[in-house]
């Protein structure tokens, strides 16, 4: 087949992919990282460290990429963007109380790996990891830490998760590829949204109140009440 005539057929997949799904998976995304967008909203108003906040604005960027290609019908470049707002999120955490250090990155210093900034929160979080664990155990995510299924896919570590050979066309996805990517997201802001509740949770009369009502309907009172103090 003619370079042409792969790019007319990938057009035309791409097409009744649009076609069969139309806004779909803009709505599911948009519905599954609901809570991670009210954080986000509210970390960037609250932010102490204002050039920071372009790290916030990358992890909903890539939420708005990640709904934008399963549109396609593309799942690897989507899975790409569901993974990288593991990456950033905890970096502005990081970053948020260490200027000089953002000012370092800006110059163009390596950036840190997501090791260096989950140890940095467990050992300066007062209670980091005993309120992770509280919300760990009621999680509804499939996994504690959705970054190593995701790592598979990126690195392409299992011959079911690596690119293949074959026309453009293949590039989309059918349906139920793209709905499990839709689950990978809800469960990467699920994610999220705990390391946010467990780094933030002392403010928690300055929470939205949607993410109050979120964490008064997951945990018990018990719970609750450990989670805060």
């Amino acid at each position: 087949m003619s370079a042409a005539a792969e790019a007319t057929a990938l057009k035309a997949a791409v097409d009744a992919h649009y076609a069969a799904s139309l806004s779909a998976y803009v709505d599911k995304v948009t519905s599954e990282t609901d809570l991670l967008l009210n954080w986000i909203d509210y970390l960037r108003k609250s932010a102490k460290n204002k050039n920071a906040v372009r790290l916030l604005d990358a992890v909903q960027g890539a939420i708005i990429e990640t709904a934008g290609c399963l549109s396609l019908g593309l799942v690897r470049p989507a899975i790409f963007s569901v993974r990288i707002q593991l990456e950033l999120l905890v970096a502005w955490i990081y970053f948020e109380d260490h200027a000089v250090e953002w000012s370092r990155i800006e110059g163009g210093k390596d950036f840190p790996m997501r090791s260096f900034y989950l140890k940095y929160m467990s050992e300066n979080g007062s209670e980091f990891s005993t309120r992770m664990k509280l919300l760990e155990d009621k999680r509804q995510r499939k996994h504690a830490d959705p970054y190593g299924i995701l790592s598979v896919y990126v690195h392409s570590t299992s011959p079911y998760s690596a690119p293949q050979v074959g026309p453009l066309a293949a590039l989309v996805f059918p349906s139920a590829k793209c709905d499990e990517c839709v689950e990978l997201q809800r469960d990467v802001a699920e994610y999220l949204t705990d390391i946010l509740a467990a780094w933030n949770i002392s403010k928690w009369h300055d929470l939205p109140e949607l993410i109050r009502a979120n964490m008064t309907a997951r945990l018990p009172p018990k719970d609750l009440s450990k989670l805060c103090s």
